[in-house]
C-alpha cells in the first residue's frame, strides 16, 4: 500500500514517535493508495502490538505510470537502479493480463506489452523489497499485496524466483458472502490461483460510512472540486465543479491527501463545514452525513 519512501514515517509511527492520524498523512497514504485507512489501521496495529517490523513493498506511481506509457526501456538510469529489470512474463500470467487488458475494451498491442511490462516492474519491485526485508529479518517475511500480483503464482512469485531460492507460499483471499459450498483454487484455464486460499470475515467493527461524491484535485492555494455527482453528498451540500475548498472543520487544507483524511475521519450523523471559493467568493457549505437508523 505504501512506497519505499515512507519508510521513515512508518518506523517513527513503530517507536510510538507520532500518532496514527499524522502516521497515515505523513506516509503519503492518502496520495499513493486513498483507500479508507481505517480499513488497513487493524494490520499496523497488530505489528505495533507484536513489536513486528514493517517494510513499505510499493514505488512511486510515477514510475509504474511512466512504464504503462513508454515500456520499462523508457525509465531513467537512476529509476532503473531503484527496480531491476524484471524477468518476463510467463504465458498464463501473459494471458491472464491480456484479458483485463481486454475488459478495458484496448486493441492497442504496443500498449498492452507496456502494460504487461508496468505490471511487471510492479511485480519485481515487491519482490526486490521482499528479499530486502528478509535480509533484516530472521523471520517469516508476509507480504500483503493484491491478489492481481498474486494469482497463478506468476506475478510476484515468478520474479522472486527469478531472485533466488526462496520457499515461497501463496495465500489468495475469498470473501465470505457469497461463497459457493466448494471453494476454487485454480482459473478458467486449470492454473491454480495459490497454494492456499482462505475466507476474509464480514467485518463488523467498521463504522458505516456514506461516499461523498466527487474528485478531488489538488491546486496552489486549496482542492478543487471536480466531478460533483448528482445526488451525493458533495452536490447536496452545495457543491459544484471547479469550487475550490480552503478549509474543512475549520483546518485549512492544502492537499487532496489532508481532505481525504478529514472526510474519512466523519462518522455517521456528522456535518463537515466547508469553506469555499466560487469565482473569488468566499462562502461556507456543510455536508451532512446521514445518522444511522
Amino acid at each position: 500500500m505504501l512506497p519505499r519512501s515512507s519508510q521513515v514515517t512508518i518506523d517513527k509511527w513503530l517507536k510510538g514517535e507520532i500518532d496514527t492520524s499524522e502516521f497515515f498523512l505523513a506516509s503519503g497514504w492518502y496520495d499513493h493508495w486513498r483507500f479508507d485507512a481505517e480499513l488497513y489501521q487493524p494490520i499496523f496495529n497488530l505489528a505495533k502490538l507484536n513489536n513486528l517490523k514493517v517494510f513499505a513493498l510499493n514505488v512511486d506511481g510515477n514510475m509504474i505510470t511512466q512504464v504503462s506509457k513508454a515500456g520499462w526501456e523508457s525509465l531513467s538510469s537512476e529509476e532503473k537502479e531503484i527496480v531491476g529489470k524484471p524477468s518476463p512474463a510467463p504465458a498464463k500470467y501473459e494471458a491472464y493480463l491480456r484479458e483485463i487488458w481486454l475488459e478495458h475494451a484496448a486493441t492497442d498491442e504496443e500498449g498492452f506489452q507496456n502494460f504487461v511490462e508496468a505490471q511487471l516492474t510492479w511485480d519485481r519491485a515487491f519482490a526486490e523489497a521482499l528479499v530486502s526485508a528478509k535480509k533484516n529479518t530472521d523471520g517469516l517475511v508476509v507480504g500483503l499485496i493484491g491478489a492481481g500480483h498474486l494469482n497463478t503464482q506468476a506475478g510476484v512469485a515468478h520474479q522472486l524466483q527469478d531472485l533466488g531460492n526462496f520457499s515461497i507460499r501463496t495465500w489468495i483471499p475469498v470473501p465470505e458472502e457469497g461463497l459457493c459450498e466448494i471453494l476454487e483454487n485454480y482459473d478458467r484455464e486449470n492454473n491454480q490461483l495459490g497454494d492456499a486460499i482462505f475466507v476474509t470475515p464480514v467485518r463488523q467493527d467498521l463504522s458505516p460510512k456514506e461516499k461523498v461524491g466527487l474528485y478531488l484535485r489538488d491546486a496552489d492555494q486549496g482542492v478543487i472540486a471536480e466531478n460533483v455527482l448528482e445526488n451525493s453528498l458533495a452536490s447536496n451540500a452545495g457543491l459544484i465543479d471547479k469550487d475550490l475548498i480552503i478549509k474543512a472543520a475549520g483546518t485549512p487544507v492544502k492537499s487532496a491527501a489532508e481532505l481525504i483524511a478529514i472526510i474519512n475521519r466523519q462518522s455517521a450523523g456528522f456535518w463537515l463545514p466547508l469553506t469555499i471559493i466560487r469565482q473569488g467568493v468566499t462562502t461556507e457549505l456543510i455536508i451532512k452525513f446521514e445518522p444511522i437508523l
